[in-house]
């Protein structure tokens, strides 16, 4: 869940000093007249927004956008720290309820973009109902450890780990919304076509074996985390 470098984004942050999770400032030599202050909507330090479908694509700016968009999201800068990374927060825009937790970001283009592989360090984000939508970890662009997504009940839905990054094979486990094991073992993934070695169950708790039975139960609750 890319690059396609374009112009530099930052140019109007300069003159912005802050480290860690220190809060954005001010010296005399760069305060805003009240002229400029009346023409300004918000005074946060929202850095960019983006449309609801933002996630979906794999460039720099997909889906972002200079002013607000309705049913769409909008990032906060919150601070850097000594290595250069930037601390941001996503928030829906409808609602202004949170949709991450603070992540941070190491590359400058990528606070134009909503894709979560350019997270450094632990990322959770959140359904509008406030219920957690799923945790991961990312380091250099690749998920580490166990990434795990939920339903908008809050009952887990899935969870897996990279088995064999060279083979593309992870180790997987899927329930159902009512909290039911649907899939447990491994899937392994040549051309994005997946083939599984794990046992599966429908959501009566008869087991199921076919592969393409199987992927259409993991299609069914990949669609219903995402709806």
């Amino acid at each position: 869940m890319m690059p396609n470098f374009k112009q530099l984004f930052l140019i109007s942050l300069l003159g912005l000093s802050i480290t860690g999770c220190s809060q954005l400032q001010t010296n005399n030599s760069t305060a805003i007249s009240n002229e400029i202050k009346q023409q300004l909507q918000t005074e946060e330090p929202i850095v960019a927004y983006f449309d609801k479908d933002a996630s979906l694509g794999e460039e720099y700016d997909s889906g972002y956008s200079a002013t607000p968009l309705k049913d769409g999201y909008y990032r906060k800068l919150l601070g850097r720290d000594k290595d250069g990374r930037f601390l941001v927060q996503d928030f829906y825009q409808n609602s202004h309820k949170k949709q991450t937790a603070p992540f941070w970001i190491k590359e400058p283009l990528a606070l134009r973009s909503f894709d979560i592989i350019f997270t450094d360090g632990p990322i959770t984000t959140y359904f509008e109902n406030g219920q957690i939508a799923s945790t991961a970890n990312y380091n250099e662009g690749m998920e580490v450890g166990l990434s795990k997504t939920f339903y908008h009940n809050g009952q887990q839905a899935y969870e897996y780990e990279i088995a064999d990054p060279d083979l593309h094979s992870y180790k997987i486990k899927f329930w159902y919304e009512n909290g039911k094991p649907a899939v447990e073992g491994f899937a392994a993934y040549e051309d994005d076509k997946p083939t599984y070695n794990a046992k599966a169950w429908d959501e009566q708790g008869q087991l199921v074996t076919d592969n393409t039975e199987i992927n259409n139960i993991v299609e069914s609750i990949y669609e219903k985390t995402n709806e």
